[in-house]
């Protein structure tokens, strides 16, 4: 049963794959409405949570709670430094302060999370 929840999401993640580069090749950025242009980093964060649950649950033996949390955590970064990099804002200053971000949050859900656990 294992294996098939593997392959499962593997093609989903190949899906995704495939879905990211067709519409990049296809589509024409100035030609379409300011709402899909929204689609490329959704379509990168999907990509990359999939990916990263999918090494992590494979890898380790946490629970699954957690491991959501820390793929959406690393799934985060490379959409922000996508819509960054977008907008021609993508420097050396707001990736350091990007990853700085993204590492403190996750911190603090996850500390947010240990003393929860701790209280009940």
């Amino acid at each position: 049963m294992h294996i098939l929840k593997q392959r499962k999401q593997l093609a989903a993640v190949l899906a995704s794959a495939v879905f990211l580069c067709l519409y990049i090749f296809t589509t024409n950025p100035r030609s379409v409405p300011a709402p899909m242009l929204l689609v490329p980093p959704l379509a990168v964060f999907v990509l990359c949570l999939l990916l990263t649950r999918m090494v992590i649950g494979s890898f380790t033996s946490l629970e699954s709670a957690r491991v959501k949390a820390i793929a959406v955590a690393i799934s985060t970064l490379p959409s922000l430094l996508l819509m960054l990099a977008t907008a021609g804002q993508l420097g050396l200053k707001d990736t350091v302060l990007t990853v700085l971000f993204v590492g403190g949050l996750t911190w603090y859900f996850e500390r947010s999370r240990q003393n929860l656990a701790l209280s009940i």
